[in-house]
């Protein structure tokens, strides 16, 4: 999603940051440290962090904008626990067009039934 939203605002990330935490490497995103900082903070179900890092990007982007990254966050979780729990998998045309970013990101390596 990110990559095709970048290309369509003709702008350039890193997502390999992403997948390498913060500090790892910019990700040209504005306030993308924040922003990091909050998702993992989610992920991790730490409140405390959550609360400091939720400040944080209020401080730094606005609160519309925490709102909106909130919103996302939970958006991914949920796309992702349906399809763990359903165990869908990327059809052909999918697996094909995502092959360069999960390489490049290294997701491949999540997939547990290749390590059974």
């Amino acid at each position: 999603m990110l990559r095709v939203s970048s290309q369509t605002m003709q702008e350039r990330y890193d997502g390999a940051a992403i997948t390498g935490g913060r500090g790892a490497a910019p990700t040209g995103v504005p306030h993308g440290d924040e922003l990091l900082a909050f998702a993992e903070a989610v992920v991790a179900r730490d409140e405390r962090a959550i609360e400091e890092a939720r400040e944080r990007l209020i401080a730094a982007a606005g609160p519309r904008a925490t709102v909106d990254a909130a919103g996302v966050i939970a958006n991914f979780h949920r796309m992702t626990r349906i399809a763990d729990g359903t165990g869908i998998p990327l059809d052909e045309r999918m697996l094909k067009a995502s092959a360069p970013e999960r390489e490049a990101l290294g997701i491949d390596a999540f997939d547990r039934r290749r390590r059974r």
